[in-house]
């Protein structure tokens, strides 16, 4: 007997009692057979053990010898061996479920038991089948209603007093000489009850007994959703092995029809899918997505998804279709599975709600943007590397390497198309999965006039496509999709201020600022996005941008009377504007600003060379208690014919480490505030560089080596970098220039 077809059971054999009566107690051998349930004759469901030893009958053989009597139970009645006494119950009064008269249970037996006779079927859907067909069909769909994860869920398509009978046969306790219900692979074998099996093959048998396959289809839509939650590895949709052409065929048509909470089927508006891009507005993704991943759940499905959700509302119409209608931007297959898992989250009522309103939005006011022209232009002169190259330097960013240009454009045509950038020109389109992290992350490279000349090259190259009307990228209205009710990120929490500061300030990733504000990654990207965050100072000096841009904010006019007029130094106007002296230097060269001539400090020549040679006092020590620099001084001396030595202080030690006690000695020394890095070198037989490195290791200092440098003591204020001498009106630059560092 072949279990795929014909459901075979391990052993024994259900009765009917009142067949059993009739015929004086002869076995029918039909009731062997995992597909009889229930009596026709007698309209009833068929026992399943002797109503007094609870078990089933006819489970091993008799001895030799052994004279059985009809209608009569044969299980050994608590001893063994072949003198033991048998259980001995009158069969014939063992109770069952009594059924009406055209019972949908009674039809799908007969249905059955017609088609096992006939050898083929004659339903709207197997029309002169074989019946092992017919069979397999039913198998497979009871074994997805018995690994169903909702329990209650069955009971919802059958009669009451069945589904009462099939919820407590399936919470009795497994046993192996009692039919209870196998709590391991369900519908492997047909179940070991008469009230299971009825229950699952009349609602298959229902299904399959339609007159079309959309009606079937429909009917099995809720048994086709993917399991998710506890009991997710314990269910499949896979229809499994023996399962005909026609069951694959259902099994694709529902999963291609998703419902709603409520029930509701949905179609496609041709209308509608020309105002929704292929990728939904990230904004409306954020807020309506979950933010927890899954391997189909990348940030790209899920804005596919939801415009394949957005174009279904309504009578009708198939995800095949409207995936089809958006660009086909993935598979089909993927996407239902992903509207039914979108489906199990307990806030997606709220979700489907603002789609819903989104969708009337959209038929009653429409959208500027004719997405399905935007679908079918030619990209392959959007964004060359030439203008890419011109318009970064506009912005005041660096092109980059070869990697930049083609991340730009591939963003870039995301924002136009609305598709995704698999679906771009051969030229640039994204071919590796590392390229979707780069795209991902150019939101980070994004700056407010970068994203201005973007916007701009966006609508010049749709005007070269015969494009005048039409904005370069739009969102509809948001208002709504703030709070707690929506399975998304609240785009409340997300400040654009606070993203900026982490992302510019303290050089953040957009991972580590989601983390640190307890919100999704895509929320952060798509706040950025939005709102780019503006280019620190470090980033401009790193991009030799520095100078031109504060040549904007500081014009030549507003220099010249600073500088001359109200007397201002270098080093006041860079603590005002946030930048180094240097870049204040290059400005006043840039505009053609006269330096202030300074007369030298008059210095008395005898003192210095009583004090330099006599009493071997340092340049450093000199320069500090005079106001001015030590490199000054020396320069000073030199002119006035006093010979420098080469090493002031105690000379240093070569190939000498540097021990514990010599790090401790410097954070004393630095802790006191009259000591530079330069003077504690000095003191200690180092060179600068080794006590700057070892100090900066220790986390005793943050500033590169030439502001520690020039650092000297409070008196020397005015000569301190904005980082020693407390807030200033701009932010001032936090590390030094380094080899390497990476652009805006």
């Amino acid at each position: 007997m072949r279990r795929h077809h014909l459901w075979g059971r391990a052993n024994g054999s259900r009765f009917c009692p009142s067949c059993l009566t009739d015929s004086c107690g002869r076995w029918q051998l039909s009731w062997r057979l995992g597909w009889s349930f229930a009596c026709t004759v007698h309209n009833c469901l068929l026992a399943d053990v002797c109503w007094q030893c609870q078990r089933h009958q006819r489970r091993h053989l008799m001895p030799s010898g052994t004279i059985p009597i009809p209608g009569q139970c044969t299980n050994p009645g608590g001893t063994v061996g072949r003198s033991a006494t048998r259980c001995g119950a009158d069969l014939t009064q063992t109770p069952v479920l009594p059924l009406p008269d055209g019972y949908p249970v009674l039809r799908t037996q007969h249905l059955i038991i017609e088609a096992i006779t006939a050898g083929t079927t004659g339903t709207a859907l197997h029309p002169n089948a074989p019946v092992a067909d017919f069979l397999s069909d039913i198998r497979s769909l009871s074994k997805l209603i018995l690994t169903h994860p909702d329990h209650n869920e069955p009971g919802k398509h059958l009669p009451a007093d069945i589904a009462d009978t099939f919820d407590r046969a399936r919470d009795l306790p497994h046993s192996r000489a009692s039919p209870s219900t196998s709590r391991v692979r369900p519908g492997f074998a047909a179940p070991a009850r008469a009230e299971i099996t009825a229950a699952v093959t009349t609602i298959a048998a229902r299904a399959l007994t339609l007159d079309s396959t959309d009606q079937a289809a429909d009917a099995l839509a809720w048994l086709f959703v993917p399991k998710t939650g506890a009991a997710a590895g314990k269910a499949t949709t896979t229809v499994g092995h023996g399962a005909s052409e026609l069951l694959l065929d259902l099994q694709h048509t529902a999963m291609h029809r998703p419902t709603t909470s409520t029930g509701h089927t949905r179609s496609t508006s041709p209308d509608r899918t020309r105002r929704i891009p292929g990728l939904l507005w990230p904004t409306w993704t954020v807020a309506l997505a979950p933010p927890h991943r899954h391997p189909l759940r990348t940030f790209q499905n899920l804005q596919h998804a939801l415009s394949v959700l957005l174009a279904l509302i309504g009578p009708g119409g198939s995800v095949h279709e409207a995936s089809r209608r958006l660009g086909a931007c993935y598979p089909p297959d993927d996407t239902a599975r992903l509207l039914h898992r979108l489906q199990t989250h307990p806030n997606w009522q709220a979700a489907e709600t603002a789609l819903s309103d989104l969708a009337q939005h959209l038929d009653r006011v429409g959208s500027p943007i004719d997405y399905q022209r935007r679908r079918q232009l030619d990209y392959r002169d959007l964004l060359p590397v030439p203008q890419w190259q011109a318009l970064a330097r506009r912005a005041l960013h660096l092109p980059g390497n070869s990697h930049r240009p083609l991340t730009a454009r591939r963003w870039l045509f995301e924002r136009i198309s609305g598709l995704p950038a698999t679906h771009a020109p051969t030229a640039y389109a994204l071919t590796e999965h590392f390229h979707r992290n780069q795209i991902s992350d150019f939101t980070t490279v994004l700056s407010p006039q970068l994203l201005a000349e973007l916007d701009a090259h966006a609508i010049e190259f749709l005007n070269q496509q015969g494009i005048h009307d039409e904005p370069a990228t739009w969102c509809p209205p948001t208002t709504g999709l703030t709070g707690p009710n929506l399975p998304g990120t609240d785009l409340g929490r997300c400040r654009a201020e606070e993203i900026h500061h982490l992302l510019r300030n303290d050089r953040l990733r957009p991972r580590d600022i989601a983390a640190r504000l307890d919100v999704s990654i895509d929320a952060v990207r798509c706040t950025l996005t939005d709102q780019p965050a503006p280019l620190a100072s470090h980033q401009l000096r790193w991009n030799g941008r520095l100078v031109p841009m504060l040549s904007q904010q500081l014009t030549a006019q507003e220099l010249q009377r600073l500088y001359h007029d109200e007397r201002l130094s270098v080093a006041a106007l860079s603590r005002r504007f946030g930048v180094s002296r240097r870049s204040v230097s290059a400005l006043l060269d840039h505009h053609g600003i006269q330096r202030r001539s300074q007369p030298p400090r008059p210095i008395d020549l005898a003192w210095l060379r009583h004090e330099y040679v006599v009493r071997r006092r340092t340049l450093a020590d000199l320069a500090d208690e005079l106001g001015i620099s030590a490199r000054y001084l020396g320069r000073r001396a030199r002119e006035m014919g006093i010979p420098t030595r080469t090493w002031v202080g105690t000379p240093p030690i070569r190939n000498r480490r540097f021990e514990l006690h010599h790090l401790r000695a410097a954070q004393v020394m630095l802790g006191v505030g009259n000591y530079s890095v330069r003077k504690i070198a000095e003191e200690l037989g180092f060179s600068t560089r080794t006590v700057h490195r070892h100090l900066h290791a220790a986390g005793a200092i943050h500033h590169g080596l030439e502001t520690m440098d020039r650092a000297k003591s409070p008196a020397m204020g005015e000569r301190r970098s904005p980082a020693l001498t407390g807030p200033t009106d701009a932010p001032a630059a936090t590390s030094p220039r380094k080899r390497g560092s990476p652009s805006g």
